[in-house]
């Protein structure tokens, strides 16, 4: 799959270059939601997304994914 520059919780990560985590997907305004219907089939609620960049370059994302809705910040 190809991400969209900012569009999902990755794209936003990568355009704004800088980690992004939201506590319920579905019901965060801070992104777009295009990629709804692969999140609600992994049973994902709450997300992490964090750009690696290499010579204020995205070159790679990493995602942390998690089934219930609790606060992010503090698991990670």
């Amino acid at each position: 799959m190809v991400l969209c520059y900012d569009e999902g919780l990755g794209g936003r990560a990568v355009a704004r270059r800088r980690p992004i985590a939201v506590n319920d997907y579905f019901s965060s305004d801070q992104i777009t939601h295009r990629y709804d219907l692969i999140i609600r089939a992994e049973s994902i609620r709450s997300i992490a997304a964090i750009p690696v960049v290499v010579d204020r370059r995205p070159v790679a994302l990493l995602y942390a994914a998690f089934s219930t809705d609790e606060i992010v910040g503090d698991r990670i």
